[in-house]
């Protein structure tokens, strides 16, 4: 094999790992299936795409779903890894909402790209806000000690305060703090 400029190259002792979405939807409708089923669901729409020379070369990993929880439990880690940078940065405590993180779950595990689709949002939609908000508060020279994500009605409400959210409302981290 040559690459773009036409030099040779060397796939010796070589791994190429490769990820898919084929036969996802199958998974999606299987959650609790064990590992011989979900290899099985896979194999199909995997025949019918991949060339019959990489079929004899192959290894699937067919993953199961994730569950509820566990988007939670990593929004809830990308939400603290977005705090912990706003407290370097600002000198302010980044709070989020528990209706906040199940909304996000909720809407992340009905979407088909899954966790990914949460990522774009977050880095998307509600860093520049973070941002956006973070900034006009210095230039104002206003220095609010929280700043609270809360589910509103028409989605993540961003809010500067001088209050912590209530703690019945307000997610926490792993150090027992208010995230």
């Amino acid at each position: 094999m040559r690459d773009g400029e036409g030099r040779i190259i060397n796939f010796k002792n070589t791994i190429l790992l490769m990820t898919s979405n084929l036969g996802s939807e199958a998974l999606q409708n299987a959650p609790d299936a064990d590992l011989p089923t979900r290899l099985e669901l896979v194999d199909q729409p995997i025949r019918e795409v991949l060339a019959p020379a990489l079929l004899g070369r192959k290894n699937v990993l067919a993953f199961r779903p994730l569950a509820a929880t566990d988007m939670q439990i990593i929004i809830r880690q990308q939400l603290d890894r977005i705090a912990a940078k706003i407290a370097v940065q600002f000198a302010v405590t980044c709070q989020y909402s528990k209706a906040l993180v199940a909304a996000l779950a909720q809407t992340t595990a009905y979407h088909d790209l899954g966790v990914r689709y949460f990522e774009q949002m977050l880095q998307q939609q509600i860093v520049p806000e973070l941002a956006k908000q973070l900034l006009m508060e210095k230039q104002q020279g206003q220095n609010s000690a929280y700043i609270h994500l809360d589910l509103g009605e028409q989605g993540v409400v961003i809010t500067l305060s001088d209050n912590p959210l209530n703690e019945e409302t307000a997610e926490t981290n792993s150090e027992n703090q208010l995230a």
